[in-house]
C-alpha cells in the first residue's frame, strides 16, 4: 500500500460490498416438528398424505422461520401440526 498522511494508525472504515441475493423460504415456527434436536416438518404430499420431512433452518424473525433445505416454497405443509400426527396420516387441505 502506498504511503497517505491523510491515513494514521487506529484508524478505521467501513465498506458496503455488493453480493448477490437470494430468495428465502419462510414457514411458520409453529409448523416445526422438534424431536431431540432434530427439526422437520410435515409436507403434504399427493393424496393428502402428511409426510415428515427432514429441514435445516437459519434465521427466526417472529413467528417466522427461514427454511435453508428441506422445504420448496410451492409445497404445502402442515400449519400446526396435532403431537399424535404421525408419518403418513391423511389431512385435510384447507386453500
Amino acid at each position: 500500500l502506498s504511503v497517505s498522511p491523510k491515513l494514521r494508525s487506529g484508524m478505521y472504515g467501513e465498506a458496503l460490498l455488493a453480493g448477490g441475493s437470494a430468495e428465502a423460504v419462510w414457514m411458520e415456527g409453529r409448523s416445526i416438528v422438534r424431536r431431540g434436536q432434530i427439526e422437520a416438518v410435515y409436507v403434504v404430499e399427493q393424496g393428502n398424505a402428511a409426510r415428515l420431512r427432514l429441514l435445516s433452518l437459519g434465521k427466526t424473525s417472529s413467528n417466522q422461520v427461514e427454511v435453508l433445505a428441506g422445504l420448496q416454497s410451492t409445497e404445502a405443509y402442515v400449519l400446526d401440526p396435532p403431537p399424535d400426527l404421525k408419518d403418513g396420516s391423511r389431512v385435510e387441505v384447507i386453500p
